[in-house]
């Protein structure tokens, strides 16, 4: 700790991200020059000898540091990502270039040892063609094999899953992330707290909560799905916070799964609407529809929110981007209105399908709580205007039609709760009946596989608050 001290607002950043971040900028800024001479000069010039010789030297270097003998990047909605971490800053600096390789199907190259000067500059003429003519002739990775580069691949990116086994039972995992999600809003209640009183909040414990939340879901996506189903409407504000950053954390593991990453994005989830605590109470608090004249209020806050995470030091700007852009939309015509629309950062979209869901599923002065399927299908609709389409699919696979911990009436009149999402049939997830057709409390839960029982389905969708008195999320954890 004592090291970075006086690191000022990277003091959070792990070195090992720091080192990479340089290695992945060396990588990308020898590979621009390299790129931008192929497209002006021929392979005998001069020009285009120097770009790629400096590119060779700069991923030999690079092979020699990597144990594995192979270096790999990643591209992914203008990312660039590197042993599944993302590098917002550097994927920025080089958004041409990236868009460039993207526009060519590149979505990852891989770089084998043993790499030859002629095999880089092979590779160099090849991508520096125009796009239509590398798709036109079957693709970069089959003209690399024509040409005979056995050390080059290039290949369209998959997203990656963070689904992993565990050891550990279902029920204790399940307690391990319901006491990280407390400690959360306990955090963000402390949080929202000091910002109020334009005090200082404690940076460092906002970090440890997400990393205790970063921790479950790398573990058990499952068991901290279900956790978004707890709703408060006294503490709308600390569990709507909460929830989205469970949410965007679930969703973001679907891409990622390295822990820096998904802690910079857990963060960012954590902190998007700390900027309403400068809208007036009467307005955030209003039991009822508001004005115009409020609306602008309250469409002020998110760039209250980032100017507050901009003037913390030991913050990352990321938190801000994010901040700033969560109702900005995928077409860039949300709020704030900014004079070039633009696609907000990949971060941002994720916290935005996140915080819409659980903004429409909670219960508010001005509006009853819609129930899932329901939200689900607004989302769809608002798909590529107002939420990324691509994420979208990923978050409908994740949660299902009906997500872990909310309610459903059977056909056969009993309430149940969901504890498990069905993949390939999401209209039959797993459910737990715990109350009967007239309403009395089970003794014990009743079981069910949907998938593999006809003769009972799902007859409706409940809010997640329909059933006050009952604690049913107890049953996820068995």
């Amino acid at each position: 700790m004592d090291k970075e001290k006086d690191l000022g607002k990277d003091q959070f950043i792990p070195v090992s991200y720091r080192k990479a971040a340089r290695r992945v900028k060396r990588f990308l800024k020898t590979l621009n020059t390299a790129f931008r001479n192929a497209q002006l000069y021929e392979e005998t010039h001069p020009m285009f000898e120097e770009g790629a010789k400096s590119f060779f030297v700069a991923i030999s270097e690079l092979l020699e540091e990597q144990e594995e003998g192979e270096i790999a990047f990643h591209f992914y909605e203008g990312e660039i990502i590197v042993d599944e971490v993302p590098f917002p800053e550097e994927s920025n600096l080089f958004s041409s270039l990236i868009a460039e390789l993207e526009s060519r199907e590149i979505g990852s190259i891989e770089i084998r040892e043993g790499v030859k000067l002629g095999e880089v500059k092979d590779f160099l003429s090849i991508i520096s063609l125009q796009a239509d003519e590398i798709l036109k002739r079957g693709g970069a990775s089959l003209l690399l094999q024509e040409k005979g580069v056995m050390n080059i691949k290039v290949a369209p990116v998959k997203p990656l899953s963070s689904l992993r086994e565990s050891g550990e039972e279902k029920g204790e995992v399940y307690e391990i992330a319901r006491e990280a999600y407390y400690f959360a809003l306990e955090t963000v209640e402390e949080v929202m707290s000091e910002v109020e009183r334009k005090r200082p909040f404690a940076v460092f414990k906002a970090r440890k909560a997400v990393q205790m939340l970063v921790d479950c879901v790398l573990q058990d996506r499952g068991a901290l799905l279900g956790l978004a189903a707890l709703k408060s409407y006294d503490k709308y504000t600390y569990h709507h916070s909460v929830n989205t950053l469970v949410l965007s954390l679930a969703l973001g593991s679907v891409i990622l799964t390295e822990r820096v990453s998904l802690g910079y994005l857990g963060l960012s989830a954590l902190l998007h609407d700390v900027g309403k605590v400068l809208v007036p109470r009467e307005i955030t608090r209003k039991p009822g529809p508001l004005t115009s004249e409020e609306w602008e209020y309250m469409e002020r806050h998110p760039a209250y929110g980032a100017k507050i995470l901009l003037n913390i030091p030991s913050l990352h700007k990321i938190t801000a981007v994010v901040a700033f852009e969560h109702h900005l939309g995928f077409d860039g015509n949300g709020y704030p209105k900014i004079r070039v629309p633009r696609k907000p950062h990949l971060f941002s979209r994720i916290v935005e399908i996140c915080d819409a869901y659980d903004a429409a599923t909670s219960e508010r002065p001005y509006r009853k709580a819609a129930t899932p399927d329901g939200v689900m299908n607004s989302l769809i609709e608002a798909s590529g205007r107002e939420f990324d389409p691509l994420l979208m699919r990923f978050f409908i696979n994740l949660l299902g039609v009906y997500p872990v911990g909310s309610l459903v009436k059977l056909t056969t009149g009993e309430i149940a709760v969901v504890v498990k999402e069905n993949p390939l049939n999401l209209t039959r997830p797993q459910i737990k009946v715990f109350l009967d057709k007239k309403g009395n409390i089970l003794k014990e839960p009743i079981f069910y596989d949907l998938s593999k029982n006809e003769e009972i389905s799902i007859s409706t969708s409940l809010p997640y608050e329909a059933v006050k008195k009952i604690s049913y999320q107890r049953f996820l954890r068995d």
